[in-house]
């Protein structure tokens, strides 16, 4: 008998900086990737291989929203406070919490940092906003097995 799944981003709750994230764009929500691979390689002239293993657990978070978001205007200004922040003294990393309900995957760090400003576009339907982020050692706990 096959089994059925399911998904709806409405069900997935999102925060950065106690600021709820909602107002998607039409495409990816959410991005979370690792920083870096987990390992590289390297090949000694005599064809000596060493696996030399990359020691990064920080990941990289993307969020696309629409301009119309209510959520943009908040992250301007918490990004436009941390980045005044890093110029004169402490950090100030922002908690980032992600949570979906449906397939009990969720992420966590309380050691978020904007890379840069938000990208923007316009055009003939309702202009982006992209924001990039690194996500410091997230704790990860991922999906389960949803089956009907």
């Amino acid at each position: 008998m096959g089994r059925a799944k399911h998904h709806n981003l409405d069900a997935v709750i999102a925060s950065l900086g106690g600021i709820l994230l909602s107002g998607y764009g039409d495409s990816d929500a959410l991005t979370i990737e690792p920083n870096s691979d987990s390992a590289d390689v390297s090949v000694g002239a005599d064809g000596e291989t060493v696996v030399n293993v990359i020691n990064d657990d920080n990941y990289l978070l993307t969020i696309h929203l629409m301009e119309t978001s209510a959520a943009v205007v908040q992250l301007d200004v918490l990004y436009k406070a941390q980045r005044t922040a890093m110029r004169i003294g402490p950090l100030l990393p922002q908690p980032f919490r992600m949570s979906d309900p449906i397939s009990g995957e969720s992420v966590s760090t309380d050691r978020t940092v904007f890379l840069r400003p938000p990208d923007r576009s316009k055009g003939s339907k309702s202009g982006m906003r992209e924001y990039k982020l690194l996500l410091s050692a997230p704790t990860i706990i991922p999906p389960a097995l949803n089956v009907v």
